[in-house]
């Protein structure tokens, strides 16, 4: 029969039929990218065996330190940025830069408050005078423990304590990532159901690395991250409750004087 059809004909059949490969094609590659999808949304979903944390604040337990903080804390509050500076070493060191924030022809305090984002710019061209404030602000509201990269001073964010050997044995079992997919917090973290305060609580859980996730959408979230618990619950955590293990680190110690400074500063990915 196809003998008897016009080449235009033919030429239709043709195109129709390549269409139809075309739309069948198409069908299956959305099918299998949603499958794939799904199979990993359920796979990040799956419960695990938390490795448990130790955190330990050692600057509670020097008054002096405690008195000192105290003193910070009020600086920035009134964000006094002349007598903030009052505090920061002349000997400023920074250790594993691996972002290359030093710069050997600026201040200790010029390089410190770049580490920090001070006079950061915002997405609009405008300097956010608030930054620094608040990234410092965040750093002494953590407990300060030693660092390897930092001998003799106290640092915040202080490193947890875990199971090295149980931590890789999880990342083998999730098929995960240390750095980007799991975050250490601290003792009593509420996982809500959305990113509000005001919305349900799915489960509490701390002093543990929880897994995170990400979303295309999550890039909007400012203060909340998403999150998976152990049984297998997703939610979200208030940013200020975790900590990846990888965070850059302001380290102080005694001058001396026996007074506190700031001495140091470790970047983050060590």
């Amino acid at each position: 029969m196809l003998a008897d059809l016009s080449p235009q004909s033919l030429m239709m059949i043709c195109l129709a039929k390549k269409r139809l490969e075309m739309r069948i094609l198409l069908a299956a590659t959305i099918l299998l990218a949603g499958a794939g999808s799904s199979l990993s949304q359920q796979a990040e979903t799956q419960p695990y065996t938390p490795v448990r944390i130790t955190i330990t604040d050692l600057g509670a337990r020097d008054p002096s330190f405690v008195a000192f903080r105290d003193r910070m804390r009020e600086i920035i509050r009134a964000r006094d940025r002349a007598v903030w500076r009052r505090y920061i070493s002349p000997q400023l060191r920074f250790a594993r830069d691996f972002g290359g924030i030093y710069d050997k022809r600026k201040t200790a305090v010029q390089n410190l408050e770049r580490a920090l984002h001070f006079d950061a710019v915002d997405e609009n061209g405008k300097i956010d005078r608030s930054s620094g404030w608040k990234t410092l602000e965040g750093l002494f509201s953590k407990p300060f423990g030693h660092s390897d990269a930092a001998q003799r001073s106290l640092c915040a964010p202080a490193r947890p304590r875990y199971d090295e050997k149980a931590f890789e044995q999880l990342l083998q079992a999730t098929r995960t990532d240390a750095l980007g997919d799991w975050d250490a917090i601290g003792p009593d973290v509420h996982v809500h159901v959305e990113p509000r305060h005001t919305s349900p609580v799915v489960e509490r859980t701390g002093l543990i690395f929880i897994r995170t996730i990400f979303r295309e959408a999550d890039g909007r979230l400012e203060h909340w991250r998403r999150v998976v618990t152990p049984s297998g619950k997703s939610g979200f955590i208030r940013l200020d409750s975790s900590a990846s293990i990888f965070n850059a680190q302001l380290c102080v110690a005694k001058n001396n004087r026996g007074e506190w400074r700031i001495v140091y500063w470790v970047g983050g990915g060590d």
